[in-house]
């Protein structure tokens, strides 16, 4: 069975974009991230499980995206 791979393109505000490219069995993590705002790299993050893709990725719907 092939690797899961995807891209998810959220709107959070007229002015400000995320993309969150998703790649199964990626440099050691059950699910790698890497995140863009507006086109820039912003962040990458290794999660372990499907919940915590999950749980990631509802983080860009509830809160504003502040580079830390």
């Amino acid at each position: 069975m092939g690797e899961l791979c995807f891209d998810i393109d959220l709107r959070l505000s007229d002015d400000e974009n995320v993309r969150l490219e998703v790649t199964e069995n990626y440099e050691g993590d059950k699910y790698h991230v890497v995140v863009f705002i507006d086109g820039d790299h912003w962040n990458t993050v290794g999660l372990s499980s499907g919940n915590e893709l999950l749980k990631y990725m509802s983080t860009f719907n509830t809160a504003p995206v502040v580079d830390t």
